[in-house]
């Protein structure tokens, strides 16, 4: 047992650089684009780089996160039942850098290490795009709904957007394999003009659930 503790707990001990780099990679999970909508699951990418640095020469403890990557995040809402008189299917598609900075505490536990985190997004949506289709049938007959249209010039951009998230650090050799799932949310509300009904709008504000794996030297 004392050979066990030593060599696992022991490992907690041994002088590393505080500043390290990484790259990681995953995709949203789930999310919603509405302001008062239900989460719902979605699709997407996030690919991008980790810059660390460690407030102690070991591996847990504080430390904080800069980890720059391109994000995007897909979304489908239906309205209706498919084969009846209404049905319409959304499918909304945004794409932005995000530039999250955040506190990460990590527990000294060994090999792999629980961490929590908080922090602060910054995003700039490069794209934002929505299309419809399905059918709309009324007394004069069924009409077919197909459009497409981006709205990256109409909808307010929220750029400012908080995160919090947790995960497990896992030693591999000579790197750290960091596995995280993480809540990224928009403080400001964003409204979307519908060009067709000027009087109409709605509020957009993006969150989405995302999980990532990464490697860091």
């Amino acid at each position: 047992m004392t050979f066990l503790y030593t060599n696992v707990y022991g490992q907690l001990d041994v002088p590393r650089k505080q500043w390290r780099f990484g790259l990681l990679a995953g995709r949203p999970v789930a999310g919603k684009i509405f302001e008062g909508a239900n989460t719902e699951s979605a699709s997407g990418l996030v690919a991008g780089l980790d810059l660390s640095y460690d407030f102690e020469k070991v591996k847990s403890r504080a430390s904080i996160h800069f980890q720059p990557a391109f994000v995007t995040f897909k979304m489908t809402k239906e309205t209706g039942q498919k084969n009846s008189q209404y049905y319409i299917k959304q499918q909304w598609k945004w794409e932005a850098i995000h530039l999250p900075l955040s506190f990460r505490y990590t527990l000294p536990t060994g090999i792999v290490r629980p961490f929590l985190e908080l922090g602060f997004n910054f995003r700039f949506r490069t794209a934002l795009a929505v299309s419809a289709s399905g059918t709309n049938c009324g007394i004069a007959g069924c009409i077919p709904v197909s459009s497409s249209q981006s709205v990256q010039n109409i909808a307010d951009k929220d750029k400012l957007g908080i995160l919090a998230g947790a995960g497990v650090e896992i030693d591999a050799g000579k790197v750290t394999i960091p596995l995280t799932i993480r809540l990224v949310d928009g403080i400001a509300k964003k409204r979307y003009d519908d060009p067709a009904s000027p009087t109409t709008y709605s509020n957009l504000k993006t969150k989405l659930i995302q999980v990532t794996a990464g490697v860091t030297l």
